[in-house]
């Protein structure tokens, strides 16, 4: 039952997102996985892709800020780190209710809502961007970025933040 409802949801996500997974279907499966849902069915959680996203997609939004002639760097910026706003993404997730379609929870979890959160639709979000990398490349990833969320030349820089964290 719970393949049979995955299938369906990684279905729909693929359409939402613009990507049809080939290479690597179960990684879509993975990114949707909450570490909650572990406790519960066991498998794995999509804290790697997280990881592997965050910092693909902060790749992504420079180079295609980057395309952005008019953006100059700014040399007292140089030594600060450039991360993507977990705000930013978040927010963009909630907008769409992603976390509410197509996160698997498990138990206290879901039932408190913690897919509304900032924080767990950000992850989320970076977790589509590393399974999409891992399965169709850099270029795709990028195409995926400004695509689905919307990202061109003139608005890339809006979703960076200064960051002293990693």
């Amino acid at each position: 039952m719970e393949e049979a409802e995955d299938e369906i949801k990684n279905n729909a996500l693929e359409t939402e997102i613009g990507h049809q997974f080939s290479k690597f279907p179960k990684l879509l499966t993975e990114a949707r996985t909450h570490s909650s849902s572990i406790e519960q069915n066991g498998g794995q959680d999509n804290s790697k892709l997280e990881h592997l996203g965050d910092a693909v997609l902060t790749l992504a939004i420079l180079d295609i800020s980057y395309e952005n002639k008019d953006i100059k760097p700014d040399p007292a910026d140089k030594n600060k780190q450039k991360r993507v706003s977990n705000e930013a993404l978040g927010h963009f997730a909630l907008n769409k209710k992603l976390g509410e379609d197509y996160i698997k929870m498990g138990g206290n979890a879901k039932n408190l809502r913690h897919f509304e959160s900032i924080e767990v639709s950000a992850a989320f979000v970076e977790a589509i961007i590393g399974a999409v990398f891992l399965d169709g490349g850099y270029e795709e990833a990028k195409r995926v970025i400004r695509d689905w969320m919307n990202v061109d030349q003139n608005n890339a820089i809006l979703l960076l933040s200064d960051s002293i964290s990693p």
